[in-house]
């Protein structure tokens, strides 16, 4: 990545006072894009905090881009046993077919940057593997989770979604994972899912996804999708 110009350090510095986030998700230039605005920082409208009764699951989105804020539960092999990490994933989504999704541990530490554009999915930046399982497969296999959670192209020709009403939920179908789409909530007058559960058959992780906040059809700003 570049080195940041001091006009992307103060629009980080906004960011970084929205929702007390430590961090950032994309490239600088469009950090102020991401998130919406702190006080004092100019941008469209601020993420709204996830609350309200449950509404009826739909399956397909009607939004064109999405900004969100995520707490994610990463189930996942290592050596003989297994890993439980938790983060805080910050997520852009523009359809139909690109995401960035920055995840942070403690004190906002980078944990893992994926990118997907088109039928592609590049890690940006990962950690160490002394410190995690989630290897470059692991990460791109998350990416591809994702892609599908999200209904973006392409799409594989063996994906299948399937609403279910009585159980308030979607599941979307891959030969490598399995993902329910659940506590569907309302958003900007469109039903949203605010819990993902995905189970990857493949590599044997399981990641656990709540979303706190979320803002829809907001323009991002194109580097955001670029390395």
């Amino acid at each position: 990545m570049h080195a940041m110009t001091s006009v992307a350090h103060r629009k980080l510095l906004c960011a970084l006072r929205l929702g007390a986030v430590l961090s950032l998700l994309g490239a600088p230039a469009a950090v102020a894009s991401l998130l919406g605005a702190a006080p004092g920082c100019s941008s469209a409208s601020k993420p709204v905090i996830i609350k309200g009764p449950l509404v009826q699951p739909v399956a397909e989105a009607r939004w064109r881009t999405m900004r969100a804020e995520h707490r994610v539960s990463i189930d996942a092999p290592r050596g003989d046993g297994r890993e439980q990490t938790t983060v805080r994933g910050l997520i852009a989504v523009e359809r139909p077919d690109r995401f960035r999704l920055r995840a942070l541990g403690p004190g906002g530490v980078t944990l893992f940057d994926i990118l997907k554009v088109g039928g592609e999915v590049r890690i940006v930046q990962g950690m160490a593997a002394r410190d995690t399982s989630l290897q470059q497969k692991v990460l791109l296999s998350i990416g591809a989770d994702l892609a599908a959670a999200y209904d973006l192209e392409p799409r594989l020709p063996s994906r299948t979604k399937d609403v279910g009403l009585k159980e308030g939920e979607v599941r979307v179908v891959e030969p490598e994972r399995s993902i329910r789409l659940q506590h569907f909530k309302e958003v900007q007058g469109q039903s949203i899912p605010t819990h993902m559960e995905i189970q990857n058959n493949a590599l044997d992780y399981r990641v656990s996804i709540d979303v706190e906040s979320a803002t829809l059809d907001d323009k991002l700003d194109p580097n955001l999708f670029r390395l």
